[in-house]
């Protein structure tokens, strides 16, 4: 029996994808992709390759032609977090060494993603499969300057998360939310000016949820729906909510305190606070309701707010940030790239966040402004490749503004645009562009396609020219990006180059890169082809990647703002509503066939966290139609096919069997067309647990009594080729085991585990046979069906 290493090998040898795509009449579809990272092979993104790959078998086989070259331009930060680990631990650091060392890590992750399509029977042109190089790069740059030509690039500076240890910024699905450790504690906040009337010891009594966002706070936060208290402890006036009094203080210490009356919000609004160490004054202001705010952050990324009297920091707290902007407050960042405390913090500086807390707790408690502090477990973002906690802190990015020349609102009040697409993917395409945010156009990263700005040193001018923009492309396209890191800038400039603000001569290049998945968006839109052509093969996109809906929105703006057309010729396929993004685990393709993986892949509503129930009930299937499969070739081994018997094509033993059979045919068929996997299968496997089961138990089981058993041996054999057939899209492995096991019983050259050394031309697929439709269904001619 063939294994699923010996089949990996022979289709390799005769290169099946390669002769199918010669066998075909047309070529129709090309299979195109979101770009995806090669960091971890995530469920929904197998599920829509398999998806693609049942689609190319399926029209394959029957003569149709499906282009897929597969593209590795999508890389994560991970990359270089492991050039970093492997090539720089002697803390020397060489930008092109570095960008070498990224790209080999880079390949890497690509021939590991490869070998792991490839062991699941994903047919493609590997030996075409590319990943990003000098030409595509000098393109993206072309299309980058394209869009800042016509106005849609902004620099903007607002809260981001930033991830200390692999030193960039981090999107929203970059992050997982999981318990860590943070130093909380509730603090005392003198009141310099207001409530004069109860002495000179008032103080404000906070929660913070980590001691060191104090270093960045700029006001105290109120809320106009709380009930605050005035009340006497030890000689001193506090000022809480109720939540505070019986959290803050322990029951036989809340006896001795003096509740002396509530204090209206409005009275608060006068006074200010001396900050604890920083030797300034914070104001006291009511916080606005943010909740219909906050398109930055998933509520999944959002710190848990506090209540009652709050610290606003907004340089670092998500919801702080919406705060100030309504407010109108300075907003002050008091940590670094590595994530350390910067001058701002005074004494502190130089602490690392996750340290700073200890501190800060000891110098309150020296100065007596600590009512208590400690360790606890708090949820919080992390960042998915090294796992530490994010932290959110201002930064100066590029984006994408999809309001700046009403791109919006043009493309989704006109009747031009969209107007190729089918009403159920209008609407979702609209309505995902309704809420889209700005996509990030930069990255602080030291590996990518270079932003070609250069900033004037004397002004802070930016340049960036037609002139300017031809010289880096072309630069780039010869010489690589690797060129924009080696030379200076004056080596980048055409010679005198001057500002056309000041005339000033020195410039600095722009420090960060394109964001990546920007940078593949514009690679899309320029592999594209030609827009607007009819003639132009078919596009096909499978949903199934967790992020689909977002990037296509984003895909269809960013062309109409490039060239005012949006991606035609496209089809949209697949069910994108029930595959979670989650890593593939490596004993899934260990402990079970790669069939079975494939066929849980097509299930509905498969849950990962019972990934293994749904194996399982995926192997029992599977090994059912095994076994059956294994009962008819053991009724067909004193058979011999003879193409010139007439018996085998006069007699037909039961005819209804056959009808039975063309009408699964043509259900199966059908069903991939509409490309509803799942339901073929469905059709295939209860066709054969019932009816096939049932012709073998009547026919077979009594073999003895049958005076020619030979019609119904030809007409099985028959029967279980175009059902191997319709299978083989959906599970390659099985299909091609038993075809072998069919051509040993007709073709002493077919191929077994006793002939290794055949020849090229004798090697043989099932994908590479006759397709019989349902309508050609029965031929009983062996040389149209072998």
């Amino acid at each position: 029996m063939l294994t699923e290493e010996k089949i990996l090998k022979l289709w390799d040898e005769i290169d099946v994808y390669a002769q199918l795509t010669q066998q075909a009449k047309s070529t129709p579809y090309i299979l195109r992709e979101m770009p995806a990272a090669t960091h971890h092979l995530k469920l929904d993104m197998l599920t829509g390759k398999i998806c693609q790959d049942i689609f190319l078998k399926s029209n394959m086989m029957q003569g149709i032609g499906v282009e897929y070259v597969p593209h590795w331009d999508y890389y994560t930060p991970a990359v270089e977090t492991k050039a970093l680990n492997r090539e720089y631990k002697d803390g020397t650091f060489d930008a092109i060494r570095f960008r070498r060392q990224c790209r080999r890590e880079f390949q890497r992750e690509v021939d590991q993603q490869q070998n792991q399509l490839r062991a699941v029977g994903i047919f493609g042109d590997w030996k075409k499969g590319k990943t990003l190089d000098s030409r595509d790069e000098a393109k993206i740059i072309n299309a980058f300057s394209a869009l800042q030509e016509l106005g849609y690039l902004n620099k903007d500076q607002k809260l981001g998360a930033w991830c200390p240890k692999c030193n960039t910024i981090l999107d929203v699905d970059e992050m997982k939310n999981h318990p860590s450790p943070v130093y909380s504690g509730y603090v005392k906040f003198p009141v310099s000016i207001g409530l004069e009337e109860f002495g000179e010891d008032v103080y404000l009594l906070a929660w913070l949820q980590d001691l060191w966002y104090l270093a960045g706070s700029i006001a105290i936060g109120v809320e106009e729906n709380s009930e605050y208290w005035l009340v006497e402890l030890d000689g001193e006036i506090l000022l809480l909510t109720e939540d505070n009094l019986s959290a803050c203080f322990p029951p036989d210490q809340q006896a001795d305190i003096n509740r002396l009356q509530t204090c209206p919000v409005e009275v608060l609004t006068d006074c200010f606070c001396a900050h604890p160490f920083l030797g300034k004054d914070l104001q006291v202001v009511v916080i606005p309701d943010i909740s219909e705010q906050g398109e930055m952050l998933d509520e999944g990324t959002r710190h848990k707010p506090t209540t009652g009297v709050r610290p606003l920091t907004p340089g670092h707290r998500p919801d702080d940030y919406q705060i100030a902007q309504t407010l109108q407050l300075p907003i002050t960042s008091v940590i670094d790239d590595a994530g350390r405390l910067t001058e701002d913090s005074e004494q502190f500086c130089g602490l690392e966040v996750s340290d700073a807390g200890k501190f800060i707790a000891f110098e309150l408690e020296k100065r007596g402004y600590l009512i208590s502090a400690g360790n606890e477990e708090m949820n919080q973002p992390h960042c998915w490749r090294c796992d530490i906690p994010v932290l959110f802190r201002s930064i100066q990015q590029w984006i994408f503004s999809l309001d700046n020349n009403q791109l919006r609102d043009r493309v989704l009040c006109s009747d031009e645009h969209l107007a190729y697409y089918s009403p159920k993917d209008r609407d979702w395409i609209q309505k995902t562009i309704q809420k889209l945010s700005p996509p990030p156009v930069s990255r602080h990263r030291g590996w990518g396609t270079p932003i070609p700005i250069f900033q004037c040193q004397k002004c802070g001018r930016e340049l960036s020219d037609t002139r300017i923009i031809k010289a880096i492309r072309t630069l780039v396209s010869r010489r690589g990006a690797d060129s924009w890191f080696k030379l200076n800038a004056e080596d980048l400039l055409p010679p005198n180059t001057l500002c056309p603000n000041c005339d000033g001569k020195e410039f600095r290049k722009e420090f960060t890169t394109l964001d990546g998945r920007f940078a593949m968006l514009l690679n899309a839109i320029n592999n594209f082809g030609t827009k607007g052509n009819t003639v132009n093969p078919v596009n096909v996109y499978f949903f199934y990647p967790n992020q689909f809906n977002k990037w296509f929105a984003q895909f269809v703006l960013t062309s109409i703002a490039i060239s005012d057309v949006e991606p035609l010729n496209v089809e949209l396929t697949g069910d994108h509503s029930n595959v979670q993004s989650v890593d593939v685990d490596q004993s899934w393709t260990e402990e079970y066939p790669k069939d079975v993986l494939r066929l849980c892949c097509i299930q509905p509503n498969v849950d990962p966290s019972s990934i293994e129930t749904h194996l399982q009930q995926c192997q029992q299937e599977y090994s059912a139609l095994q076994e059956l499969c294994a009962v008819i070739l053991s009724h067909l081994e004193d058979f011999t096919l003879d193409p010139d018997s007439p018996q085998l094509e006069l007699i037909i033993p039961d005819t209804q069997e056959l009808s039975t059979t063309a009408s699964v045919l043509q259900s199966v068929d059908s069903a991939y067309q509409r490309r509803d996997y799942y339901q073929a299968w469905c059709l295939l496997r209860d066709f054969c647990q019932s009816d096939l089961q049932q012709f073998v138990d009547n026919w077979f089981k009594a073999s003895e009594t049958v005076p020619e058993k030979q019609p119904y041996q030809a007409m099985l054999l028959e029967i279980l080729y175009v059902l191997v057939q319709r299978f083989a899209p959906i599970i390659p492995f099985f299909s091609e085991q038993t075809y072998a096991s069919i051509q040993m019983w007709v073709d002493t050259t077919s191929l077994s585990e006793d002939t290794p050394n055949q020849d090229e031309s004798e090697l043989s697929s099932i994908f590479l046979k006759n397709w019989i439709s349902h309508a050609d269904f029965p031929c009983f001619a062996g040389a149209d069906m072998l």
